[in-house]
């Protein structure tokens, strides 16, 4: 079993890495080129005319005129010329970063055919066709399809001497697509493959190679999870763990230290790294570098307590609908300064979790057993220090499930506006109905309504939408989903006996239905419970820049009363 020892901590990789996904398209293409180590030019220079002009618009920021240049090309091919292969191919990065998977499917293979008839593609090149063309089939539910593109890239990369970077990213595609088809020892066998090569990577001590290690065991013990092998997911939490562990640690002190550079700067770092190992040429080229590019981060994320001495208590947060783990940095520094240890964790389909093949589907069972094993985790870490679980919105419901069922574990729950009584759910009910009618796999943008009615506050609303963590559209099934886990959660607060329960309610709130939490509260049976109202608060109490400080007494105070309960108890 694989011993974690002192990680080497680089400001460019400090937590992030560089895999192949989609990404924001238009937001990347420009700096993609600035860091290929290409001029914009010289790039251009190998492309066709047409292709080459919209490049250039794509770099002015002109993205629905670039497509227009590429539409007009195909069309006038039909007509008088040949059409160039790299039209087709630089329209596929378009469809595929507007998850029109088909479409782009289709012109891949269109430049597929091009290309072939010119014989001007390398080894290297095909190679990566191949894998995206495998990206789009699986983007678009067509597994089997998918499966066999992949293994063709697969062999290819591992006889391509600059396929090093895509010999993990495929195999890790490759499983999940057997997951999904049930091929279990295929699977298995991939991933002890991609395991090993990531466990021998990682005994270079860098971030980088540890995140990859990480996420290989996580895809693991989930593959082992689909599988019933008990035995097996077991092993490997085993492996996992003290590496899971000292990532998280790692990152903590450098943070602490500002050793960490700002979010956009290491994207950048790491952006330019990824690029440039990719080698783009051409213009689709350059513009799938862009859109491939992705970060993978840590699922958990800690802040240490800034007093002297063990925390007074140590809270995990969950976050709402659509965000990340990030969400939270704000309101930890304040409960930081207050003596607090505070971790926040992705939503299992959210954040972290959506940069990984097959690991983007929205689970909150699972996400309830990863709060028991962080809630352990911090338990062996710091023993006698009480464990609290704090959740809004989504992350709120969440919090009461974890007092319905961890309550062996962790010492009580705030709950911040939980309630699936929503303002115009009528409406988003419509919306999701209808898109399930057109396809139920594909997602749709709810984030920039949900944003809306969240807050008023212009600057909160870009930070939400800029984020390329968050998670801004969803399928019909995942919404469908969500909405009956929300539903749920009233049954789950009655069974809440013991455990004590603060919960947390805006009256400007224009997304959740204050009236829906005061019934929520009133279904916990515990008689250890405090309601608390903010008059001025919107739907994000906590997950804000500026967390309010009346709100932040009260919850010291809240929680240190309890805490000295919890020790007098014992």
């Amino acid at each position: 079993m694989f011993k974690a020892s002192r990680i080497l901590l680089s400001a460019s990789v400090s937590v992030i890495l560089a895999f192949a996904a989609p990404s924001q398209f238009p937001f990347s293409l420009p700096a993609a080129a600035q860091e290929s180590g290409l001029t914009a030019e010289t790039i251009a220079a190998n492309g066709s005319p047409k292709a080459s002009a919209a490049l250039q618009l794509m770099l002015d920021g002109e993205e629905e005129k670039a497509f227009q240049v590429l539409q007009e090309a195909e069309s006038e091919a039909t007509k008088k010329e040949a059409l160039p292969a790299d039209v087709p191919y630089f329209m596929a990065a378009f469809d595929k970063q507007h998850d029109h998977f088909d479409k782009a499917a289709s012109h891949l293979l269109l430049s597929r055919k091009l290309y072939a008839q010119g014989k001007n593609l390398d080894d290297h090149q095909k190679m990566l066709m191949t894998k995206r063309l495998a990206d789009c089939y699986y983007g678009g539910d067509k597994i089997k399809e998918a499966m066999n593109e992949y293994s063709i890239a697969l062999v290819d990369a591992e006889h391509d001497p600059d396929g090093a970077l895509s010999v993990p990213e495929i195999l890790e595609s490759m499983i999940a697509c057997e997951v999904k088809l049930k091929k279990f020892e295929d699977a298995e066998k991939h991933s002890n493959l991609l395991v090993d090569m990531c466990r021998q990577r990682a005994q270079s001590h860098t971030i980088y190679d540890f995140l990859t290690y990480a996420w290989a065991l996580f895809q693991k013990a989930d593959l082992y999870r689909a599988w019933d092998q008990k035995d097996k997911v077991n092993q490997v939490r085993m492996e996992l763990r003290p590496l899971l562990i000292n990532l998280v640690e790692s990152r903590m002190t450098a943070e602490a230290q500002n050793a960490i550079p700002d979010y956009h700067t290491m994207v950048a770092q790491v952006r330019g790294q990824y690029v440039r190992a990719i080698k783009p040429t051409t213009p689709p080229e350059l513009a799938w570098a862009a859109s491939d590019f992705r970060v993978k981060t840590l699922p958990i994320v800690a802040w240490q307590n800034k007093t002297p001495g063990p925390p007074i208590a140590s809270i995990i947060c969950i976050h709402g609908l659509g965000l990340e783990n990030q969400s939270f940095r704000h309101f930890a520094a304040e409960l930081n300064k207050r003596g607090y240890m505070v971790y926040a964790q992705d939503v299992r389909g959210f954040g972290s979790w959506t940069q990984t093949k097959g690991e983007e589907n929205l689970n909150y069972n699972q996400t309830l057993i990863d709060i028991r094993n962080l809630a352990e985790v911090i338990l062996q870490r710091n023993p006698g220090v009480p464990v609290y679980v704090l959740g809004e919105s989504m992350g709120g419901a969440i919090a009461i499930r974890a007092g319905a069922q961890l309550g062996d574990i962790i010492n009580g729950v705030i709950s911040s506006v939980p309630s699936a009584e929503r303002f115009q759910a009528k409406k988003m009910s419509l919306q999701t109905a209808m898109h399930f009618l057109v396809d139920r796999h594909k997602a749709f943008n709810i984030g920039n309504e949900v944003a809306n009615l969240a807050t008023k506050n212009a600057d909160a609303r870009a930070a939400w939408k800029e984020d390329p963590k968050a998670k801004m559209g969803m399928t019909p099934i995942e919404l469908m989903k969500f909405a009956v886990f929300m539903r749920t959660t009233k049954p789950q607060a009655s069974k809440i006996t013991k455990l004590p329960v603060l919960m947390v309610q805006g009256l400007q709130d224009q997304l959740v239905k204050p009236q829906g939490t005061f019934d929520l509260f009133d279904a916990v049976k515990s008689t250890d419970k405090t309601f608390l109202t903010i008059g001025n608060a919107e739907h994000l109490i906590f997950e804000n820049k500026s967390p309010d400080p009346i709100l932040m007494d009260s919850l010291d105070s809240w929680l240190r009363h309890h805490c000295i309960k919890e020790t007098a108890g014992k």
